[in-house]
């Protein structure tokens, strides 16, 4: 190895040791009264953590849900029992499978990830993930190491007088950082579900349908957990964990679905809006969501179908509209799908009798004067 060579890796491990022991030597959080005591630059990050809160709750951004609120609280609460006061949780409307938390307990879970999700103990996984990160300092351990990084990058370019692009020598070591960090969140997320009594074996769930989403979808945008150790990593790591667990811990899979019913409808809503009908077949079919929602959420699957038109998808989705009137009659939503199917068709008797019983059902239907307006057409065509 060159002289040369040897010079630079000194100056790199020389810039690298100036930041360890600030890291290193950072205590985690034992209980709410820690937080009263936070570094100098810990209280920077908190200012600004803060002032993200108060603008999400001032933007349409936080789930508008306060029972389903109270319920993600007391999740976090069992999980986390002596941060009652600092760990909050927010549901998101972004209807995306993510979460995540602020450096000042603030934790913002998507619903549409509680869509993913079976029951309560693969909530808490997630929940306990995330309260780690807080309680391990994990904002502030990765801000000092991007600064200890950065200072590397400018001693290598001292150095050789080679530019550093992009400050691409913090971010790589970064990466490596973080890694360690979402390694650790995992470990300390799983003992504490297994002190509030959760089934651990559920932890790996979410990670296997996340990674059966991504691959059966070919998603080109990342989605939670794709930039963390890979998902068949975390898989396995909690696999390994759970091998000598006795199992019977609490799943609550019935509370759990019942207090996420509407989120799940609003979720499916919201893909079916966006034009992303496959995601919603994936979840009620591939997925088997629709075996664990109320029978009306057939109408979600023949609305996908509908919209996603391929083959023999127009017979899926009147199959499907049909199977959610037969067990749910008195569905307005789909009386309205059918009609204006049987309009398209030309059968003017029956789109009549179903578009006439959607607005007997859906008095205030906000497109009841379109409605009504066919409703006119189709008696003046009528015989």
């Amino acid at each position: 190895m060159s002289a040369g060579v040897l010079q630079i890796l000194a100056f790199l491990a020389l810039a690298a040791m100036s930041g360890c022991a600030s890291v290193g030597d950072l205590q985690s959080f034992g209980s709410d009264e820690a937080t009263v005591r936070l570094e100098s630059d810990e209280e920077r990050i908190w200012y600004d953590a803060n002032r993200f809160d108060r603008q999400l709750a001032n933007s349409r951004a936080v789930y508008e849900d306060p029972a389903l609120q109270a319920y993600l609280q007391s999740v976090t609460d069992r999980l986390f029992p002596e941060f009652t006061d600092t760990l909050r949780i927010y549901p998101f409307r972004g209807f995306q499978p993510n979460a995540f938390v602020l450096p000042n307990g603030s934790i913002y879970f998507d619903v549409g990830l509680l869509t993913r999700l079976d029951n309560e103990a693969q909530l808490a996984a997630i929940i306990g993930h995330e309260g780690a990160h807080f309680m391990e300092r994990h904002s502030l351990k990765s801000l000092r190491v991007v600064k200890q990084n950065m200072n590397a990058a400018i001693v290598f370019q001292t150095v050789t007088g080679v530019p550093v692009v992009g400050q691409v020598l913090a971010y790589s070591s970064m990466m490596g950082y973080s890694r360690e960090f979402e390694r650790e969140a995992d470990l300390l997320g799983y003992e504490r579900m297994a002190s509030a009594g959760y089934d651990v074996r559920e932890a790996m769930r979410p990670f296997e349908r996340l990674a059966s989403e991504a691959a059966a979808l070919d998603y080109s945008v990342p989605i939670y957990f794709s930039s963390h150790p890979g998902m068949s990593e975390r898989v396995a790591s909690f696999r390994s964990l759970s091998l000598d667990s006795p199992g019977g811990g609490e799943r609550n899979g019935d509370e759990y679905l019942a207090r996420t019913r509407r989120a799940a409808g609003d979720t499916l809503e919201a893909y079916l809006e966006r034009r992303e009908p496959e995601v919603v077949i994936f979840l009620l079919e591939s997925e088997g969501l629709l075996q664990r929602l109320p029978e009306s959420f057939q109408y979600y699957l023949a609305e996908a179908y509908r919209l996603r038109g391929q083959p023999g998808d127009d017979v899926r989705a009147e199959d499907a509209y049909r199977a959610t009137l037969d067990t749910c009659p008195e569905h307005a939503a789909t009386h309205r799908a059918m009609g204006l199917l049987r309009m398209r068709e030309g059968e003017r008797t029956a789109a009549c009798d179903y578009l006439t019983r959607y607005l007997e059902l859906a008095p205030d239907a906000p497109d009841r004067a379109y409605v009504e307006l066919y409703l006119s057409r189709l008696r003046e065509d009528t015989p």
